[in-house]
């Protein structure tokens, strides 16, 4: 970038913050589909059930937004994050989550009650989790002029937008 004519610069400034634009709306469509699975999975009457399947889905929808923005990132690295995470924000949600899980074991309405307030809990999450990790890497991008971020990086950014979005919780 340096020896390129300062014109020059500006458009490829310009075609980066496109292709960036481009990028996050793809990422938040990938959002919008990891939140409806998670919901779906969550919203089974099976106390407890969607514990194991929420997980993966996460995982899956940050290694998807992480391939849009041409990142090569490790499915471990991702599932350390989103357990990371998980724990910090898991005094929150936990009594949400076991209270659902629990009304879940009430046939009938208990359990529409239940697994209606543990879907929407799933989406909400997951949600937050795909935002917080495309405003950390649009941030990063934008900071590095275009360059990938390291993994460091995008944990330290992620967590930080993680908490920003959701006040702390």
């Amino acid at each position: 970038m340096e020896v390129v004519p300062e014109g020059l610069k500006r458009a490829f400034t310009a075609a980066q913050k496109v292709d960036i634009e481009l990028k996050k709306t793809q990422s938040h469509a990938i959002v919008a589909g990891a939140a409806a699975s998670a919901a779906g999975i969550a919203a089974v009457p099976i106390p407890f059930s969607d514990a194991v399947g929420i997980v993966p889905i996460q995982v899956g929808m940050l290694a998807g937004i992480s391939a849009t923005f041409g990142l090569s990132i490790d499915k471990s690295f991702l599932s350390t994050i989103v357990g990371s995470i998980a724990a910090g924000a898991g005094g929150t949600l936990a009594g949400r989550y076991i209270v659902s899980g629990l009304l879940k074991m009430i046939p009938g309405a208990g359990s529409v009650i239940g697994g209606t307030i543990v879907a929407a809990t799933a989406a909400a999450i997951t949600t937050a989790f795909g935002e917080a990790y495309i405003a950390a890497l649009d941030m990063l991008f934008i900071q590095n002029d275009g360059e990938p971020p390291t993994s460091e990086e995008v944990a330290e950014a992620f967590k930080t937008k993680y908490l920003q979005l959701t006040g702390g919780k």
